[in-house]
């Protein structure tokens, strides 16, 4: 007859971190589901309005830069993932600070963005679509300074723990790490997924597409 299987105390203990942490992962996923569809309602919205109006929707080209800069992003925290799992804490380190940079780029785009349509007379009061333009991405903007600040409070421990060899084994073997930076990846995705697909309305809206 054979023995029970039994599990070690690290796998007790990380079964107990991932149950305890499952509400929060699923509140992530019905506040995301809630985000997707305010943005989808107003970007219908925006077509709606584009279609009504005779004035072409502009197209900053720093939307573009902030595209490549939010997907770098978005590699950057998958790539420091699989390096936290594999306990590579100088590459995981840089990654997370690459991830945190580039968030930051992310926002400067956006504002130098926004300062491009306003130097050619397009204010939030314009017209309607230009209306929608800049409540679509400052919405988006608003989501992403929440996303850049929990980074910020991740990134900065994950700097300090890392850098010699005594606090990275405490540091890669508490579970909740892990977990923590699952849900910024899932939010940081989702933030991408959804920057891509106002992005492609917009060049509908302004008939670039």
């Amino acid at each position: 007859m054979k023995r029970p299987q039994t599990r070690k105390p690290d796998q007790i203990y990380g079964q107990h971190v991932h149950e305890r942490y499952l509400p929060y992962r699923l509140i992530l996923s019905f506040a995301m589901l809630g985000i997707a569809m305010l943005f989808i309602v107003l970007m219908l919205a925006f077509l709606f309005s584009r279609n009504e109006a005779t004035e072409a929707v502009p197209f900053p080209k720093l939307f573009l830069l902030s595209t490549l800069l939010l997907g770098g992003s978005s590699i950057a925290i998958q790539k420091a993932r699989n390096a936290f799992v594999q306990e590579q804490r100088i590459r995981y380190a840089r990654l997370v600070m690459i991830t945190l940079i580039l968030g930051l780029a992310f926002m400067a785009s956006q504002i130098g963005a926004w300062y491009v349509l306003q130097s050619h007379g397009i204010f939030v009061n314009t017209f309607a679509a230009a209306s929608y333009l800049y409540l679509l991405t400052g919405l988006h903007a608003v989501h992403m300074f929440a996303g850049v600040a929990i980074m910020l409070l991740f990134a900065l421990p994950a700097w300090r723990y890392t850098r010699n060899d005594g606090t990275a084994l405490y540091y890669f073997t508490d579970p909740a790490r892990l977990l923590h930076l699952d849900l910024i990846r899932i939010y940081w995705h989702f933030l991408a997924a959804i920057w891509g697909l106002l992005l492609l309305f917009l060049l509908l809206g302004s008939g670039l597409i």
